[in-house]
C-alpha cells in the first residue's frame, strides 16, 4: 500500500485555466494556486477555512525564480496589481491587520469540496453502460456518452448562431447535409470565450459572408467562421457591410447588424442564461469575468 502524501491537497477546477487564467500572465496563475495552498483548511488561531495572513513581501519572496545564479522577484505593483485583479473577480475579499492583509478564498467551501466535482457526483456501476469519467477527460465533458461534448440550449447564443449560418446555407440548398449543431456550437464558444469575438461581431460576419458570392460557398461551418474570423471581419468592413442581409450599423467601435438588433430581445435572454451582461450603450455583450463551475 502507497504512504498518504504528507501536507495534503488543493483542489483545482478544470475550467478554470479555459476561463479567468487563460490569456493572463503566468504570475496570475502562480499566485492563486499559492493562496489556495496558503488558506486554512479548518478554522485555526483566529483565522476561519478558507483564511490566512499574508503581506505582499511574503507573496513577492513566495512568487520569486531563479535564472542561473539570478534571482526573479516580481515587483510589488505586480502583485498588488494581481491580487487587486482577484478582489474585483470575487475571488478573494482582502482586510488589512497591524502584521498584513487576512486573505479570504471567496467560495472556499464549494470549490475545496470533491462532492461538488462531476467525478465525484457521478454513480459508477458495473451493470450499467455510462461511461465513466477519468482524470484524463477534459473540460468535464462526457455527456450523451460522447468523450468532450458539451451540451449547449437551444436557446443559448451558440446555439442560435450555429442555426443561423445553418438557416443561410439551407436556403440555398435545402439538400445540405444536416450538420451537429452541438459541434457546431462548440466551435462559436471558443471564438467568443478564446478568441474574445462578441455574439454581434459573430452574427454580423455570419450575415456578411453568407450574402457574398464568393464567401458563401466557402463558409459551411462555425469552425471555418472562426478559422477565417479576421479576414472575414476586415472585408466586412471594408465593404462596409452593404451585402449583409439588413445591413450593418456601428455602437461604439462594433458592429452590430440590423437583424441582430430585431432579435436583441431573445439574445438578451439567452445572455442570462449563459450569464453575460448585455448594455448597447456601452458595448453590445461585455462577459462577465469570475470563475463559475
Amino acid at each position: 500500500m502507497q504512504p498518504d502524501i504528507p501536507g495534503g491537497y488543493i483542489l483545482f477546477a478544470r475550467r478554470a485555466l479555459e476561463g479567468f487564467f487563460i490569456d493572463k500572465p503566468l504570475l496570475w496563475l502562480n499566485l492563486w494556486l499559492w493562496m489556495l495552498c496558503q488558506a486554512n483548511f479548518k478554522d485555526r488561531d483566529k483565522l476561519k477555512r478558507g483564511q490566512f495572513l499574508t503581506t505582499i513581501e511574503d507573496m513577492r519572496n513566495a512568487m520569486s525564480y531563479k535564472i542561473g545564479y539570478r534571482k526573479i522577484r516580481p515587483s510589488r505593483d505586480q502583485i498588488r496589481s494581481t491580487y487587486e485583479a482577484f478582489t474585483k473577480a470575487t475571488m478573494i475579499t482582502r482586510a488589512k491587520t497591524t502584521r498584513g492583509m487576512i486573505i479570504t478564498i471567496c467560495k472556499y467551501n464549494f470549490y475545496q469540496n470533491p462532492k461538488n466535482y462531476e467525478t465525484h457526483n457521478e454513480t459508477h456501476n458495473e451493470n450499467t453502460a455510462k461511461p465513466t469519467v477519468t482524470p484524463h477527460d477534459t473540460e468535464g465533458t462526457r455527456k450523451n456518452g460522447k468523450k468532450g461534448n458539451k451540451t449547449f440550449s437551444e436557446n443559448s447564443i451558440e446555439f442560435s448562431l450555429s442555426k443561423l449560418l445553418l438557416n443561410f446555407i439551407l436556403s440555398r440548398n435545402p439538400k445540405h447535409k444536416k450538420p451537429d449543431l452541438q459541434e457546431w456550437a462548440v466551435h462559436i464558444n471558443r471564438a467568443i470565450r478564446i478568441d474574445k469575438r462578441t455574439p454581434a461581431e459573430l452574427q454580423a460576419v455570419i450575415e456578411w459572408c453568407q450574402a457574398d458570392d464568393f464567401w458563401q460557398s466557402n463558409i459551411l461551418s462555425t469552425r471555418k467562421v472562426r478559422e477565417k474570423f479576421d479576414q472575414l471581419f476586415l472585408k466586412m468592413k471594408s465593404d462596409g457591410g452593404q451585402k449583409a442581409k439588413g445591413d450593418l450599423i456601428e455602437v461604439d467601435g462594433k458592429i452590430i447588424s440590423k437583424t441582430h438588433l430585431h432579435n436583441l430581445k431573445s439574445l438578451e435572454q439567452a445572455a442570462v442564461n449563459m450569464g453575460i451582461e448585455t448594455d448597447l450603450k456601452q458595448q453590445p455583450w461585455t462577459e462577465n469575468k469570475g470563475i463559475k463551475e
